[in-house]
């Protein structure tokens, strides 16, 4: 099996992990782990650490771990982890991204497949909303006044 660790600044991944959760149902072997203004950052990447061992001992083969930021805390406290240890990285975390690794078969999938499956969902999920709606009705204004999004996109 393959686990999922979430680690973000304050309880972002804490909060997409219960929203996950409210949606499809608790899921094993996935956590989250979130890094706070008083905490060090040593501190940090060993509670990361801590939890990806414990994924280990608890039967999996490996962990794919997604973060919030590329360049902060959690992303440099794991990359340190990498030689060490059987895991899959990937950052920009959302909720589409969260739910297709969690709803993929982690007892067959690797973690490089969920890392894929987590990339083109989390791309997938972020939509310009204002554009595709002026699109589908054929407008290039919003509600008959002109607006800002659509200034010197022709």
């Amino acid at each position: 099996m393959t686990g999922v660790l979430i680690a973000t600044h304050y309880n972002i991944g804490k909060a997409i992990l219960e929203t996950a959760d409210m949606v499809i149902g608790p899921q094993e072997q996935a956590e989250a782990i979130g890094i706070y203004g008083d905490m060090d950052p040593c501190f940090f990447g060993e509670e990361i650490l801590n939890r990806i061992e414990s994924m280990m001992a608890g039967g999996c083969d490996e962990v794919l771990v997604l973060l919030d930021l590329f360049g902060g805390t959690p992303c440099n406290e794991t990359v340190k982890l990498l030689r060490e240890h059987k895991l899959q990285v990937l950052t920009g975390l959302n909720l589409p991204m969260v739910l297709s690794v969690l709803l993929a078969d982690r007892h067959v999938v690797t973690a490089a497949g969920l890392l894929e499956i987590g990339e083109k969902s989390g791309r997938k999920g972020i939509i310009n909303v204002t554009g595709r709606i002026a699109l589908m009705s054929g407008s290039d204004d919003c509600h008959g006044d002109p607006c800002r999004t659509h200034t010197g996109d022709r």
